[in-house]
């Protein structure tokens, strides 16, 4: 019913969340959506983990292990925003994809959302890629501003999304989750449905 979809930045998240969401006919949820909404109601001096990343250039200001803590950070602050929002399509019976890499695996290991049961509802997993040639590579081809930006910038981002899915990747198996390798991209969709149907059964990263 809920399939929460998470891992490091530029894995190919937000395109296989679509096509599982059209193939399965469920709503969409970006997590960066929820960051943006809960961003434009709070403040930096009250929420300053929300809006430690309001402004890219900041970045060069910090270093990557700097960045991957302010990354861990805001999954702690969203976990409640994206905790309710599992709880009310538990609610209502609607089937929802949510993805992005503000989804902490302590809370997609959750038993129980807002007091309301996980039992075989919800679905957990998380896409990696750890090596930061690949990284580099995708987040350009992706676009979103990120070729505009400074090779240093680039460089200690991609280091920082690198050490961000390392800790995903330890958090995820201390707690039982399954992750798969953002390569090949042909088959993520396929592989990410089955770790999800199937989540003792997958291989590890």
């Amino acid at each position: 019913l809920v399939t929460l979809i998470g891992g490091n930045s530029g894995t190919g998240k937000t395109t296989t969340a679509r096509e599982i969401a059209r193939a399965s006919d469920a709503a969409l949820q970006l997590i960066d959506d929820l960051r943006l909404f809960a961003q434009r109601l709070t403040a930096a001096n009250s929420h300053p983990a929300l809006h430690r990343f309001d402004n890219p250039g900041y970045l060069s200001e910090l270093s990557p292990e700097e960045i991957c803590a302010g990354l861990i950070a805001l999954t702690e602050v969203l976990s409640p925003g994206i905790e309710m929002v599992v709880a009310h399509h538990l609610h209502v019976e609607l089937p929802i994809v949510i993805e992005g890499d503000g989804l902490s695996p302590r809370l997609a290991s959750q038993r129980s959302f807002a007091s309301r049961d996980r039992d075989d509802r919800v679905a957990a997993v998380f896409i990696l890629e750890l090596d930061e040639r690949v990284l580099l590579r995708d987040l350009t081809a992706r676009g979103r501003g990120f070729g505009s930006w400074p090779p240093n910038l680039q460089e200690r981002f991609v280091r920082a999304s690198s050490l961000y899915g390392a800790w995903i990747r330890e958090e995820a198996r201390a707690l039982g989750l399954p992750t798969v390798s953002a390569q090949p991209r042909a088959s993520l969709r396929e592989r990410v449905v089955d770790a999800a149907l199937h989540p003792q059964g997958v291989g590890r990263v």
